[in-house]
């Protein structure tokens, strides 16, 4: 009879067991879900009123600030050269230069690799890693030219 009394117990306790793991992965997976929603939610609403700049012609696009411009100094820098700045922000640079801070995209006319590009440019370049965004591999470039700039050259 002893035998019954501690199988009863025992299967009890694996009962009691099986409820409270299989309690604690509903409320698990419903944390985690809200949470990726809540994150979701706060992305979507700090981009949520930014422009889209598209380049047909090169195949790509990227989203901007509503407070930033868009200069095209393509006439002056062939084939392709714009920036998107921050109009409303102004930086001093180390020179005592002033700029607005943004993005730079430039195509290069002269054909040549990047690592031709940066052996060219070694004295103004320093050259930081290596990255990956979505399979796309870029490499972090610094350089002091009037002001300190950091790029990001796409392959």
């Amino acid at each position: 009879m002893a035998k019954r009394k501690n199988s009863g117990k025992q299967t009890f306790l694996i009962v009691l067991g099986l409820a409270f793991l299989l309690t604690s992965i509903v409320f698990g997976l419903y944390f985690i879900k809200n949470s990726q929603l809540i994150n979701k939610a706060a992305e979507q609403s700090e981009t949520a009123n930014w422009k889209t700049y598209t380049n047909n012609e090169y195949g790509f696009s990227l989203k901007y600030p509503t407070g930033f411009n868009i200069e095209d100094n393509s006439t002056n820098f062939p084939p392709f050269n714009i920036t998107i700045k921050d109009s409303t922000k102004q930086l001093v640079g180390e020179g005592g230069g002033k700029f607005n801070p943004g993005i730079h995209i430039q195509v290069q006319s002269e054909k040549m690799s990047l690592d031709q590009y940066l052996s060219k440019y070694a004295n103004s370049l320093i050259v930081r890693n290596k990255q990956k965004i979505n399979g796309s591999e870029f490499t972090i470039i610094e350089a002091t030219i009037g002001h300190a700039r950091t790029f990001a050259i796409f392959n």
